[in-house]
């Protein structure tokens, strides 16, 4: 992992490795998904293909009030699947972090299912977002 894109829930860091991600697109009007969980926000048609995008902060049930960022869609680089994720500016890209560190995972909180460990990037704390556990627990879901 080389660089990490970071972004907020919450009142978290997050970060991704950036060479999980296709493309940030901007924000567009998406199309409901009927029936989809409260964490779909819609579909996006991203070049001829459709793309189901998530709302972390409401798969997470953290709170997103308060933010007034400008809205992007990180699409995942993924196979099998068409996945956006919808993030919140301001958005970094860093390349250099103090320290890295595994974590376990505890089961009874599902924010921790996803998150493979920790960076300490300029004194924050940077969550490391597992996007091939969430991909392969999405696949299963939607089956």
């Amino acid at each position: 992992m080389n660089q990490v894109l970071i972004f907020q829930l919450g009142e978290e860091n997050y970060g991704v490795d950036i060479l999980k991600i296709r493309e940030i697109v901007e924000l567009v009007p998406l199309t409901p998904a009927p029936n989809a969980p409260n964490w779909v926000e819609g579909v996006l048609n991203h070049h001829g293909r459709v793309a189901t995008v998530l709302n972390l902060s409401s798969f997470f049930d953290l709170p997103s009030e308060g933010r007034k960022g400008s809205k992007k869609i990180a699409v995942i680089d993924d196979p099998s699947m068409d996945v956006g994720i919808l993030l919140e500016e301001p958005l970094e890209v860093i390349s250099e972090w103090e320290t890295k560190a595994e974590i376990s995972r505890e089961p009874e909180f599902v924010k921790n299912r996803y998150v493979a460990g920790v960076l300490i990037s300029k004194g924050r704390i940077v969550n490391l977002f597992d996007i091939d556990k969430l991909l392969n627990d999405l696949d299963s879901y939607f089956e």
